[in-house]
């Protein structure tokens, strides 16, 4: 604009929202995305990892998983077993997130074999999870 005061430009350093004196830093926490699946946690994402060897999220990150069943390329994917949700809880015990949040498919996928989990299943899956102290919503 002319003549007025200059807006900075949105999501970068300086913009509006931002805290001030500490650039690049949201004005509130963002999720994060940690891309692994629990039936191998010994191979965590690099960011997971990171996440991890610091000490976890410290209560600041919000872990969102996406629990699902079905079949891709002939494999089997299902992680509602016992070993899969055992697995999850030592990720989110290792990340120690403010909270996580479940959910399953929504909408149809490019995937026709997947299938969307029930909502009673995702909040028996919750249950253990608060069962270690770990704040949960399921969507």
């Amino acid at each position: 604009r002319r003549g007025g005061a200059r807006e900075p430009p949105r999501g970068k350093p300086g913009a509006a929202g931002r805290f001030p004196g500490r650039p690049g830093l949201p004005s509130r926490p963002q999720p994060l995305q940690l891309k692994f699946f629990a039936a191998a946690p010994a191979r965590l994402s690099p960011s997971s990892r990171r996440l991890s060897s610091r000490g976890g999220g410290a209560g600041q990150a919000i872990v969102q998983t996406m629990i699902l069943q079905g079949e891709i390329d002939g494999q089997t994917i299902d992680n509602t077993t016992d070993t899969e949700v055992s697995a999850l809880l030592e990720a989110y015990r290792r990340i120690k997130p403010a909270s996580v949040m479940l959910y399953s498919i929504d909408r149809t996928t490019p995937c026709k074999t997947l299938r969307k989990v029930s909502r009673e299943k995702l909040e028996s899956i919750a249950t253990i999870i608060r069962a270690e102290g770990i704040d949960v919503q399921v969507n």
